[in-house]
């Protein structure tokens, strides 16, 4: 898994991130001194100093952190857990966290508080752009096949325009979809010269009205189908597989006939194959 990846699971584990531009600043009704007690304070005092300590620890911690009071006692079960992360005022630029650490903050982009990770190794990754979560941050890489079910996506959320052009593959194509496409096509002339081509198919001529076409990735075996159509200046042509062959895994022959059955050169023939390669 790899470490942007890492960093959106452990996101979603916080109950809420809270990033601001600005300071608000909590005030605490207790105060944290650090000079006190004194040294010359009555030491009978010992006791009002320790409860001091522990109601200014409760307040401080209480603004992140479970740590609420039942009474004068802080024992709840999830104390200590987070209930939000509040981030202070943004970075300017990215910090060292230093050999073997990460560190996870803000910084000021163009005005705006964006999250930030940066790995032990400096790498550093923005999180969210404009406040919301980088587009490219999850590639389907990332993804295992069954992780998004219809049930995860809300009806119309995801559109063209979210997808990058690399993140769609064959293999990411359910199987049956994959098998029914047209795996090679080809457009050629009279003379068997290529007008188009889809896959790498090449023509060659044998005789007037007969033409071989080789697939350069093979089918799997010779069980695929064969469509085409033909054009010619006066008749009315018609493509069929040659008589007394059968299509072979890389190529097939087939001839054109007239509308009276005499072969004839087409000034343009479109053959289509559909099968498992």
């Amino acid at each position: 898994m790899k470490t942007k990846w890492k960093i959106v699971c452990l996101l979603s584990f916080l109950f809420l991130v809270t990033i601001s531009s600005y300071s608000v600043s909590t005030v605490f009704n207790e105060t944290f001194n650090v000079a006190t007690p004194a040294g010359t304070d009555d030491p009978q005092e010992a006791d009002d100093r320790m409860r001091e300590i522990k109601a200014a620890t409760q307040e401080r911690e209480n603004v992140d952190h479970i740590w609420d009071k039942s009474g004068n006692t802080v024992d709840d079960a999830d104390t200590g857990e987070h209930r939000k992360v509040t981030f202070n005022a943004a970075l300017g630029a990215d910090p060292a966290p230093g050999t073997g650490k990460g560190a996870l903050y803000t910084k000021t982009i163009s005005g705006i508080a964006e999250l930030f990770w940066q790995d032990k190794d400096g790498a550093v990754l923005q999180l969210t752009t404009g406040g919301v979560l980088t587009d490219d941050i999850i590639d389907t890489a990332q993804l295992a096949d069954d992780a998004v079910d219809a049930d995860r996506i809300e009806a119309d959320a995801v559109t063209t325009v979210k997808i990058l052009d690399d993140n769609v593959t064959l293999a990411k194509v359910e199987n049956d979809i994959v098998s029914g496409l047209c795996k090679a096509w080809v457009s050629f002339d009279a003379t068997g010269n290529i007008n188009g081509t889809g896959f790498n198919a090449t023509v060659a001529r044998n005789d007037t009205g007969d033409f071989t076409i080789s697939f350069t990735a093979p089918f799997a075996d010779a069980d695929y189908a064969v469509t085409g159509m033909a054009a010619h200046a006066t008749a009315q042509a018609i493509v069929s597989v040659k008589p007394g062959t059968s299509p072979a895994a890389g190529s097939v022959t087939v001839l054109i006939f007239g509308d009276d059955g005499i072969k004839i050169d087409p000034s343009t023939c479109m053959v289509m194959a559909f099968g498992d390669q």
